[in-house]
């Protein structure tokens, strides 16, 4: 039934090599069961395959033949089938159907009677036995030694499996333990730096307070100095403007006064009596005009309303142009005006504050020279400065006058040889001019025999 449902299927596929091993498994099921006719009909359709066969199966496919012709007593037509399939077996080494070849022929012999025939064939087919058999035997050997190989190979693969899973669970747990102590690592280090950025952010939080505190302790002591100054200065203008006020109103009480006794008794004076009070007028007016040019300069300058403009400039010509006003001041108390300024002394200075200097020293020392006294203006190279000099041989002064005469606030004001009065304003505003071009200012006097006031001016020598 199985071997029919085979063949049907293999048929419905088409299969050639699948019917003729199906029709050769029939045929020899047929031909143990002694159905000679059924088995011949099967193996005709498997010979009519055997091109779609193997060498083996080829071989005992004939062979089968041989032994199907021999039961239905056709032994010469056997015998045909029989060599047919023993030359495919000798030359594919198929060892069964050599076996079953010879075995066959021992039968056909022994019912002829063929005794030697039967007994060689039956020697062959023993001899192929034996060899089957052993090779049945070292085959199963083979099993057996190859099953106690992979038993014995299977164990330790077993040993081996559990080894290395106890290596990989030890594996696991120093991996865990490296995986727990780098993060321990990480996290530490993380605190390092959170602690580390907090400590430095904590220290430059501290340092910003404490230059905060330096700037603030800095501008509080500015303030303060401000203050003490603002105060300073403000004691100094109303010093100022107390002795300005007191030498404007003298002048011009003067000149009041003087005008007053012209008008009134004018034709009761002689001509000498009117002009000398003309003189005094003048010379009041005088007054009240430099204390008046001095006021502007300082309060301007004061205000920052004079603009500093240093530049080259000859000295000689900044003392020209003083010298044109005083000149003739110097004439009426016939004092003679000696300029030593050197021509090539080149200063860089505000030549409009470097006059005004000149201007004031000379107008004191005219103040404070007697008659026919002499006035020296000169000047002399000091390493990168001009020093100019203003030389007088009048009053002089001792040194408790000397050390007030810069302070606009100890009020240094002293009348002249003929009554010349002053503010003090002017020394002042010379100090400040001085130093706002870089220079210094001083004075060396004796009582009775003059004073020498000199000031320095920064030198730049011109490149050809």
């Amino acid at each position: 039934y199985y071997y029919n449902s085979a063949l049907k299927g293999v048929i419905k596929d088409n299969n050639e090599y699948g019917i003729g091993l199906v029709a050769l498994n029939i045929g020899s099921l047929y031909l143990k069961n002694e159905l000679i006719d059924s088995s011949r009909k099967y193996y005709n359709i498997a010979l009519k395959k055997e091109k779609h066969f193997q060498p083996g199966l080829k071989a005992k496919t004939y062979i089968e033949l041989g032994k199907m012709l021999h039961a239905a007593k056709q032994d010469a037509e056997a015998i045909k089938y029989l060599e047919k399939g023993k030359a495919i077996a000798q030359n594919s080494n198929h060892i069964i159907s050599l076996k079953e070849y010879y075995f066959t022929l021992y039968q056909i012999n022994t019912d002829k009677g063929n005794i030697k025939a039967a007994l060689d064939n039956f020697l062959n087919y023993s001899e192929l036995k034996d060899s089957i058999h052993n090779e049945d035997y070292k085959r199963k050997q083979a099993y057996f030694q190859n099953y106690f190989e992979l038993d014995k190979k299977q164990s330790q693969l077993a040993s081996l499996q559990k080894d290395t899973l106890l290596s990989h669970q030890k594996i696991r747990s120093q991996r865990l333990i490296i995986f727990i102590s780098i993060l321990s690592l990480i996290l530490a280090l993380a605190l390092s730096i959170i602690f580390f950025i907090y400590l430095r952010e904590h220290r430059e939080y501290n340092r910003e307070l404490k230059n905060r505190h330096k700037q603030l302790t800095r501008k509080n002591t500015m303030l303060l100095k401000r203050e003490k100054e603002l105060n300073e200065s403000n004691e100094s203008k109303n010093k100022l403007f107390s002795i300005i006020a007191h030498d404007i109103k003298n002048p011009l009480y003067a000149m009041l006064r003087l005008a007053d006794v012209l008008e009134d008794k004018y034709d009761q004076h002689d001509h000498d009596k009117r002009k000398e009070y003309l003189r005094h007028l003048n010379q009041a007016g005088k007054e009240m005009v430099n204390l008046t040019e001095n006021l502007l300069s300082w309060s301007r300058y004061q205000l920052g309303n004079i603009q500093f403009n240093p530049n080259y400039f000859p000295l000689v010509e900044a003392v020209n142009f003083a010298m044109g006003i005083f000149r003739h001041m110097a004439d009426l108390k016939e004092i003679n005006l000696d300029v030593k300024v050197h021509p090539s002394h080149m200063v860089y200075a505000d030549f409009s504050m470097i006059m005004i200097v000149i201007r004031n020293i000379t107008n004191n020392a005219i103040k404070f020279t007697n008659r026919k006294g002499t006035i020296e203006i000169s000047s002399v190279q000091e390493l990168d400065n001009i020093k100019m000099t203003i030389k007088d041989n009048g009053v002089g002064m001792d040194s408790s006058t000397i050390d007030k005469l810069f302070i606009v606030e100890k009020g240094v004001s002293r009348l002249g040889t003929e009554g010349e009065k002053g503010s003090g304003l002017g020394l002042t505003i010379c100090k400040e001019f001085v130093e706002r071009n870089q220079g210094e200012i001083g004075v060396n006097s004796v009582l009775g025999k003059g004073s020498s006031f000199w000031f320095s001016i920064p030198l730049h020598k011109m490149k050809s």
